[in-house]
Protein backbone atom coordinates (compact mmCIF):
# COMPACT_ATOMS: atom_id res chain seq x y z
CA UNK A 1 0.00 0.00 0.00
CA UNK A 2 1.12 3.50 -0.90
CA UNK A 3 0.26 6.29 1.87
CA UNK A 4 0.74 10.10 0.46
CA UNK A 5 0.84 12.87 2.80
CA UNK A 6 -0.05 16.31 1.52
CA UNK A 7 1.16 19.65 3.71
CA UNK A 8 4.48 18.75 4.85
CA UNK A 9 7.09 21.61 4.55
CA UNK A 10 6.80 23.30 1.50
CA UNK A 11 3.20 21.99 1.11
CA UNK A 12 5.24 18.96 -0.79
CA UNK A 13 3.53 15.97 -1.63
CA UNK A 14 5.40 12.62 -0.31
CA UNK A 15 4.87 9.29 -1.27
CA UNK A 16 6.14 6.36 0.69
CA UNK A 17 5.51 2.76 2.22
CA UNK A 18 2.36 2.56 4.91
CA UNK A 19 2.98 4.29 8.12
CA UNK A 20 3.41 1.95 10.80
CA UNK A 21 0.49 3.35 12.98
CA UNK A 22 -3.10 2.89 14.10
CA UNK A 23 -6.01 5.03 12.79
CA UNK A 24 -9.23 5.82 14.44
CA UNK A 25 -11.75 3.82 12.74
CA UNK A 26 -13.81 6.36 11.03
CA UNK A 27 -10.24 6.53 8.72
CA UNK A 28 -10.29 4.47 6.07
CA UNK A 29 -6.55 4.87 3.53
CA UNK A 30 -7.66 4.35 0.48
CA UNK A 31 -5.07 3.22 -2.05
CA UNK A 32 -4.05 5.92 -4.71
CA UNK A 33 -6.59 4.89 -7.26
CA UNK A 34 -8.94 5.00 -5.80
CA UNK A 35 -8.31 8.01 -4.28
CA UNK A 36 -7.70 9.60 -7.67
CA UNK A 37 -11.25 8.23 -8.70
CA UNK A 38 -12.79 9.88 -6.18
CA UNK A 39 -11.15 13.55 -6.74
CA UNK A 40 -11.67 12.95 -10.09
CA UNK A 41 -15.59 11.65 -9.64
CA UNK A 42 -16.30 14.18 -6.86
CA UNK A 43 -14.33 17.18 -8.01
CA UNK A 44 -13.22 16.58 -11.24
CA UNK A 45 -11.67 19.89 -11.69
CA UNK A 46 -9.33 18.77 -8.89
CA UNK A 47 -8.05 15.69 -10.89
CA UNK A 48 -5.42 18.06 -12.63
CA UNK A 49 -3.76 19.11 -9.53
CA UNK A 50 -3.74 15.78 -7.66
CA UNK A 51 -2.17 14.46 -11.19
CA UNK A 52 0.92 17.34 -10.51
CA UNK A 53 1.04 16.19 -6.79
CA UNK A 54 1.97 12.65 -7.48
CA UNK A 55 4.51 13.12 -10.71
CA UNK A 56 6.15 15.99 -8.35
CA UNK A 57 6.37 13.18 -5.90
CA UNK A 58 8.07 10.69 -8.86
CA UNK A 59 11.96 11.15 -8.87
CA UNK A 60 12.80 12.56 -12.31
CA UNK A 61 13.54 10.22 -15.48
CA UNK A 62 17.56 9.31 -15.57
CA UNK A 63 16.92 7.97 -18.97
CA UNK A 64 14.50 9.35 -21.80
CA UNK A 65 12.40 6.70 -23.14
CA UNK A 66 11.77 4.72 -20.54
CA UNK A 67 8.28 4.63 -20.39
CA UNK A 68 5.87 5.55 -17.90
CA UNK A 69 6.68 2.22 -15.52
CA UNK A 70 8.32 4.21 -12.70
CA UNK A 71 5.10 6.18 -11.87
CA UNK A 72 2.59 4.46 -9.51
CA UNK A 73 0.23 1.89 -11.33
CA UNK A 74 -2.69 3.70 -9.50
CA UNK A 75 -1.83 6.92 -11.26
CA UNK A 76 -1.16 5.10 -14.71
CA UNK A 77 -4.63 3.11 -14.15
CA UNK A 78 -6.48 6.80 -13.32
CA UNK A 79 -5.05 8.37 -16.15
CA UNK A 80 -5.78 5.76 -18.81
CA UNK A 81 -9.51 5.69 -17.47
CA UNK A 82 -10.02 9.12 -17.88
CA UNK A 83 -7.42 10.87 -19.70
CA UNK A 84 -6.34 8.61 -22.14
CA UNK A 85 -4.98 11.48 -24.66
CA UNK A 86 -2.38 11.79 -21.57
CA UNK A 87 1.04 10.03 -22.00
CA UNK A 88 3.42 9.83 -18.72
CA UNK A 89 6.14 8.73 -21.48
CA UNK A 90 5.57 12.17 -23.56
CA UNK A 91 5.41 13.83 -19.63
CA UNK A 92 9.03 12.18 -18.82
CA UNK A 93 10.61 13.44 -22.67
CA UNK A 94 9.18 16.67 -21.84
CA UNK A 95 10.72 16.81 -18.19
CA UNK A 96 14.03 15.58 -19.86
CA UNK A 97 13.75 18.21 -22.59
CA UNK A 98 13.25 21.49 -20.60
CA UNK A 99 15.32 20.16 -17.17
CA UNK A 100 18.35 20.32 -19.68
CA UNK A 101 17.46 24.12 -20.78
CA UNK A 102 16.49 24.62 -16.51
CA UNK A 103 20.60 24.47 -16.43
CA UNK A 104 21.33 26.87 -18.53
CA UNK A 105 18.47 29.04 -17.37
CA UNK A 106 20.31 28.83 -13.68
CA UNK A 107 23.83 29.04 -14.55
CA UNK A 108 22.98 32.27 -16.62
CA UNK A 109 20.81 33.24 -14.04
CA UNK A 110 23.49 32.84 -11.16
CA UNK A 111 26.13 34.74 -13.15
CA UNK A 112 24.41 37.40 -13.53
CA UNK A 113 23.00 37.61 -10.13
CA UNK A 114 26.87 37.72 -9.29
CA UNK A 115 27.80 40.37 -11.59
CA UNK A 116 29.36 37.80 -14.01
CA UNK A 117 27.73 39.50 -17.32
CA UNK A 118 29.33 38.23 -19.91
CA UNK A 119 29.55 34.79 -18.33
CA UNK A 120 25.47 35.52 -18.27
CA UNK A 121 25.38 37.08 -21.89
CA UNK A 122 27.59 33.81 -23.35
CA UNK A 123 25.03 31.50 -21.21
CA UNK A 124 22.09 33.45 -22.66
CA UNK A 125 23.71 32.67 -26.14
CA UNK A 126 23.59 28.71 -25.13
CA UNK A 127 20.33 28.99 -24.18
CA UNK A 128 18.84 30.55 -27.45
CA UNK A 129 20.68 27.98 -29.48
CA UNK A 130 18.04 25.54 -27.43
CA UNK A 131 15.36 25.89 -29.94
CA UNK A 132 12.09 24.87 -28.75
CA UNK A 133 13.47 23.83 -25.61
CA UNK A 134 12.93 25.64 -22.31
CA UNK A 135 13.25 29.16 -23.30
CA UNK A 136 10.47 29.83 -25.62
CA UNK A 137 8.10 26.64 -23.40
CA UNK A 138 8.85 29.23 -20.38
CA UNK A 139 6.38 32.14 -22.42
CA UNK A 140 3.35 31.33 -21.46
CA UNK A 141 3.92 30.94 -17.74
CA UNK A 142 6.52 34.11 -17.77
CA UNK A 143 5.22 36.50 -20.80
CA UNK A 144 8.64 36.20 -22.53
CA UNK A 145 11.36 33.96 -23.38
CA UNK A 146 13.67 32.53 -20.49
CA UNK A 147 16.29 34.66 -22.86
CA UNK A 148 14.41 37.49 -22.87
CA UNK A 149 14.22 37.02 -18.87
CA UNK A 150 17.71 37.37 -18.85
CA UNK A 151 18.25 40.29 -21.08
CA UNK A 152 16.43 42.56 -18.55
CA UNK A 153 18.41 41.41 -15.67
CA UNK A 154 20.75 44.69 -15.92
CA UNK A 155 20.19 46.95 -13.54
CA UNK A 156 21.03 46.46 -9.61
CA UNK A 157 17.17 46.14 -8.68
CA UNK A 158 16.91 43.17 -10.88
CA UNK A 159 20.00 41.49 -9.94
CA UNK A 160 18.92 41.92 -5.86
CA UNK A 161 14.93 40.53 -6.79
CA UNK A 162 17.22 37.71 -8.44
CA UNK A 163 18.98 36.96 -4.99
CA UNK A 164 16.31 37.48 -2.44
CA UNK A 165 14.58 34.80 -4.86
CA UNK A 166 15.97 32.31 -3.32
CA UNK A 167 15.34 33.89 0.29
CA UNK A 168 11.71 34.18 -0.89
CA UNK A 169 11.09 30.81 -2.13
CA UNK A 170 13.55 28.62 -0.06
CA UNK A 171 15.33 27.11 -2.91
CA UNK A 172 18.77 28.05 -4.06
CA UNK A 173 18.26 29.41 -8.01
CA UNK A 174 19.25 25.51 -9.77
CA UNK A 175 16.36 23.92 -7.69
CA UNK A 176 13.70 26.88 -8.20
CA UNK A 177 14.92 26.71 -12.04
CA UNK A 178 14.08 22.85 -11.69
CA UNK A 179 11.17 23.21 -9.86
CA UNK A 180 9.81 25.89 -12.69
CA UNK A 181 10.65 23.41 -15.88
CA UNK A 182 8.82 20.32 -14.45
CA UNK A 183 6.09 23.01 -14.26
CA UNK A 184 6.64 24.00 -17.71
CA UNK A 185 6.33 20.49 -18.75
CA UNK A 186 3.64 19.49 -17.00
CA UNK A 187 1.34 22.57 -18.31
CA UNK A 188 2.26 21.75 -21.68
CA UNK A 189 1.68 17.76 -21.27
CA UNK A 190 -1.93 19.20 -19.56
CA UNK A 191 -2.65 22.58 -20.14
CA UNK A 192 -5.07 24.23 -17.56
CA UNK A 193 -8.72 25.25 -18.75
CA UNK A 194 -8.93 28.52 -20.61
CA UNK A 195 -9.35 31.50 -18.19
CA UNK A 196 -7.51 29.68 -15.35
CA UNK A 197 -5.09 31.76 -13.67
CA UNK A 198 -1.50 30.90 -12.57
CA UNK A 199 1.05 32.30 -9.85
CA UNK A 200 4.81 31.97 -10.58
CA UNK A 201 7.03 32.54 -7.74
Amino acid sequence: MLSVYYGSLGERLSSQGAPAILLPLQVRPLLLGHALDEIARRWPERLRDAVWRVVRSVPPPRVVGRGAARYPRGLRDVLARRRANLDLAALDELHWRYRAGASLFAAALVAASEGRASEAADLRALLERSAGDLSEAARGMLGMSASELLGTLDGRRALDQVRALETEVGLDLHDYVTEFADAVAFLEWWPADPGAGMTVF
